[in-house]
């Protein structure tokens, strides 16, 4: 089992990129973690055969998903499933891999704001173009 985390981005991602950065396929796992309707469209082109797309940041009221049904669930066996929660296992097991090194949780961090600047960071989620994760730092 190998985990590679790949960030191309938001206006550099395709999944032909991702073919060539992972010898030609696409990735078992998907994680949409912003609530950005081009990472939503994207998404269920990037997951490979008998994989898993995770929605887990939500999306806008009127926000749609263009899927190929035959594609997406009769030719590659993707499975969907959305969370916007864990169990406590959940994250133990987390907080192990982001201990451990396995995940570089920081690189997530796109801004890292005072309570001074709460309402920028509303904007900056609610809008999800420069954002990747937003943090409200009450030392700052």
């Amino acid at each position: 089992f190998t985990a590679v985390h790949i960030d191309f981005g938001f206006s550099d991602f395709s999944p032909e990129k991702l073919r060539l950065l992972n010898e030609g396929r696409l990735a078992d796992v998907v994680i949409t973690c912003v609530g950005s309707e081009t990472v939503h469209q994207q998404a269920p082109g990037s997951v490979d055969r008998g994989g898993t797309l995770l929605f887990l940041a939500p999306a806008s009221q009127e926000q749609r998903l263009d899927l190929p049904l035959n594609d997406v669930f009769w030719q590659r066996g993707v499975t969907l499933m959305s969370s916007y929660a864990a169990s406590p296992e959940d994250h133990h097991v987390a907080l192990d891999l982001i201990q451990s090194g396995k995940i570089r949780a920081k690189q997530f961090i796109s801004h890292r704001l005072g309570f001074s600047e709460i309402q920028k960071g509303f904007d900056l989620v609610v809008n999800a173009k420069d954002s990747l994760k937003v943090v409200l730092d009450p030392a700052r």
